[in-house]
């Protein structure tokens, strides 16, 4: 599927904050090997907009329209004092969004189902002690966190792993 560029006008289908050239440029002057054709780099792009997707609710402001494909452009998002335009991508996000495409090259972001309330276990009698609630199907990229938390409501919930 190849990539629809929100350019901060509400592009209908918008899959993608950073165009493949971007991306290429990024990974290049990072020393990150990426996939060569574009198509799997495309892939990479999408599986990164799906995990920036579930960190919508942590982000500052609101979406300029309900009918919007992604979660920028945003209005009332202030950040290092300034007002950011309510038809702008802040190229923070499009970096962000690059860094979890390099991460999803080698590892899975989003899991389907991730349950880890075991506390402790003993082998002898046998004996097993849980926590409450469960583990966040959502892995920590120190990377794109360093990105986009200028853009976060709260950058303390980023912690949990």
């Amino acid at each position: 599927m190849a990539l629809v560029i929100e350019d901060g006008t509400q592009i209908e289908n918008a899959n993608s904050y950073a165009t493949d050239a971007e991306f290429s440029a990024y990974a290049a002057a990072r020393n990150f090997t990426i996939p060569a054709l574009e198509a799997d780099r495309d892939v990479l792009m999408i599986k990164a907009m799906d995990y920036l997707a579930d960190m919508e609710s942590e982000m500052k402001g609101v979406r300029v329209s309900s009918s919007q494909a992604v979660s920028y452009p945003r209005s009332d998002v202030l950040t290092y004092g300034f007002i950011v335009n309510s038809d702008a991508i802040p190229q923070s996000l499009k970096n962000a969004q690059m860094e979890a495409a390099i991460a999803a090259y080698t590892q899975e972001l989003l899991s389907n189902a991730v349950v880890n309330n075991v506390q402790s276990e003993a082998v002898d009698v046998i004996s097993t002690s849980y926590f409450d609630g469960g583990k966040d199907g959502r892995i920590k990229l120190d990377r794109v966190i360093a990105q986009l938390k200028h853009l976060l409501i709260d950058n303390n919930q980023l912690l949990r792993v």
